[in-house]
């Protein structure tokens, strides 16, 4: 279409990266001086660690294959230090990508496309658009659906409405679409921005790009339906329409959206979930 907080968990791994298990109170260690150690059960190795100290602070007391026992105050710290930097590596790396502010989508996210009304400021399913042969036959469709890309079982459901006038605005056909499958689908850079509100999913969701499908006709016939979306901070090259073909004949020439954001048509929108 032109123009919470998220909590990552952070999965802890101890001692060279030997997952805990479960916590066995009953296996206590003995007591160190002045703290109450808890024994954690780890595959074939007991750790002894997070010593509970006065006013509830927690302090890393070391993982190691052997009891403390014997453990110099330094080679505690030292160990007390690796895990630090462990677990700071790790948070670095899982939270990476909600500070970059991008996305992170599954190896193969739903999509949904649109052909959307605009009413300024809100976006609705339920538009209209249109594309034209070299001899100004014009087609009108209405349309939405969703499709998955998965190498050997793409999926995808959806169609709406055709409308086919010749030259003299007489209509020659008419009728219903459907899909039957999806041939390919490139996301684009671009942003969905206020004021306009999305009524048809999470706007956080809402991307530019262009979709490949093919459809079939309610008279028969088939086609290939290109939807496409451009959005504030697309490039120029990617344009904001449909074009479809009917049989041989190739509806080529997009209709481009009026600079009038009140004349409602010629507007698509995707939303991609994770």
């Amino acid at each position: 279409m032109k123009h919470g907080m998220l909590l990552p968990v952070l999965t802890v791994m101890l001692g060279g990266g030997v997952p805990v298990l479960a916590e066995t109170p009953s296996q206590a260690a003995p007591s160190v001086t002045g703290t109450k150690s808890v024994t954690l059960r780890v595959e074939k190795m007991v750790c002894s660690a997070w010593t509970a100290q006065k006013h509830l602070e927690w302090s890393f007391a070391g993982c190691a294959r052997r009891p403390l026992t014997g453990i110099t105050s330094v080679e505690r710290g030292n160990r007390m230090k690796i895990q630090r930097r462990r677990l700071l590596a790790i948070a670095v790396v899982l939270v990476s990508p909600l500070l970059s502010g991008r996305a992170v989508y599954a190896a193969h996210p739903t999509v949904r496309w649109d052909i959307v009304s605009v009413q300024p400021p809100d976006v609705r399913a339920g538009g209209v658009a249109s594309a034209r042969t070299n001899n100004d036959f014009k087609i009108t469709l209405t349309g939405s659906g969703t499709f998955r890309i998965k190498p050997g079982n793409p999926q995808a459901t959806g169609g709406g409405t055709f409308e086919i006038r010749d030259p003299a605005e007489q209509v020659v056909n008419s009728g219903t679409y459907e899909v039957t499958g999806v041939v390919r689908f490139e996301v684009a850079p671009g942003e969905f921005l206020p004021p306009l509100i999305d009524h048809i999913g999470n706007p956080a969701e809402a991307h530019a790009g262009l979709v490949v499908l093919n459809i079939a006709y309610s008279d028969g016939a088939e086609g290939i339906l290109i939807v496409s979306c451009h959005l504030a901070g697309t490039p120029d090259q990617v344009f904001e329409g449909i074009t479809v073909t009917h049989r041989f004949v190739d509806f080529w020439n997009r209709e481009a959206p009026s600079d009038d954001p009140f004349i409602d048509a010629n507007r698509t929108l995707f939303h991609v979930s994770p």
